[in-house]
């Protein structure tokens, strides 16, 4: 039943390929690049963080930490028990790119959504902007036919999980650093 609907919403997203070059091109720029603005938003709000530059070093290195753990470290692990190929493989769906890794989870909506999760301990207008960009990035993905909707799902979920178990473990690691989160949250 879950494949049934992965499928449907797949073919209906997919669908959407090649009826108009704008909006081919609009797919593949969020599908592809968007996520570069999207570390930009993250790397300037991070800039504007109301602490101390040592203070923004010690999130910039606990960000990157996370995010290469969460989409270098747990996925290639995944990659080792579910290896599913990509739609434009599987199905020889209309496709805007090649990629040639597996299909599950997604490694951009990982990335995103670990970033997002780690956004939320500083700046929550930022993590709500994160969050819809992983969502987009996802939709986006599927029409351009190199992910399956299931793959988008996988890679929230890695990406948030991963991201909250790691920011837990710095919180314990950096004492310091958690006093800055908690006086910023409240």
């Amino acid at each position: 039943m879950i494949e049934n609907f992965d499928l449907t919403v797949f073919h209906f997203l997919n669908g959407l390929l090649h009826h108009s070059p704008l909006l081919d091109w609009i797919i593949l720029f969020f599908a592809q690049y968007y996520v570069f603005v999207i570390v930009l938003v993250f790397l300037v709000a991070l800039y504007k963080l109301p602490t101390s530059k040592k203070e923004r070093w010690k999130v910039f290195f606990v960000t990157g930490a996370i995010t290469i753990i969460a989409r270098f470290g747990i996925m290639p692990l995944i990659y080792l028990f579910d290896q599913r190929l990509r739609p434009f493989i599987a199905l020889q769906a209309p496709h805007l790119f090649v990629v040639s890794t597996y299909a599950f989870p997604s490694g951009h909506t990982t990335f995103v959504f670990a970033l997002a999760t780690i956004a939320w301990y500083y700046h929550e207008k930022v993590a709500y902007f994160l969050y819809a960009s992983g969502l987009v990035i996802g939709i986006a993905r599927v029409i351009a036919g190199v992910h399956y909707p299931s793959d988008i799902l996988g890679g929230i979920i890695v990406g948030t999980v991963v991201a909250y178990i790691l920011m837990l473990i710095a919180q314990k690691l950096l004492p310091t650093h958690i006093a800055f989160i908690k006086k910023r949250n409240l």
